[in-house]
């Protein structure tokens, strides 16, 4: 128990215990950089991939910089996830074609979560940054300052807030 102690405040194991969470949890690749799991789970910086990508195995489909999810293990609610909050976020799906798609595992955690059984429910979400690069079959969509707040109440009320410093 001594050792496992130690192992984990040296920091070593906490990106690989983060990585296989999101392979569980999104049946995704990630790396993660300057995690912490104490407290909030914080990242310095995290790139996903699609594990079914064949054509794009590294090419990610999203970069995280800032990465804060602070969690509530006994919610009286029932939601675990209290907040994320994220600097930048910069993405990279490419829809062009079925075997080009980086990006499967988005179309899953959209059907997946449309049953309202979503884990990945949170309380608060707040993007300071976001950057958009998709990629279809006719063409390419680039965004760039757009910013995001959400926030949920209990009883399925939200608010969403999408902003654009290129539009302001």
């Amino acid at each position: 128990m001594l050792a496992a102690a130690v192992l984990l405040a040296t920091g070593l194991p906490q990106p690989w215990l983060l990585s296989r969470a999101a392979a569980f949890l999104f049946d995704v690749e990630l790396v993660a950089e300057d995690v912490s799991l104490f407290g909030a789970i914080q990242a310095g910086r995290l790139e996903v991939f699609d594990r079914e990508s064949l054509v794009h195995p590294r090419m990610p489909v999203a970069v995280i910089e800032g990465f804060t999810l602070d969690y509530s293990i006994f919610p009286q609610d029932g939601t675990f996830v209290q907040s994320i909050l994220v600097l930048h976020l910069e993405l990279f799906p490419d829809f062009s074609s079925a075997e080009a798609s980086n990006a499967a595992f988005l179309r899953r955690l959209i059907s997946e979560s449309s049953d309202g059984s979503s884990y990945t429910s949170a309380r608060v979400i707040k993007i300071a940054h976001i950057a958009v690069e998709l990629k279809w079959d006719s063409g390419v969509l680039l965004l760039d300052d757009l910013s995001l707040s959400a926030e949920f109440d209990a009883y399925g009320g939200s608010r969403i807030e999408i902003i654009s410093d290129a539009l302001a």
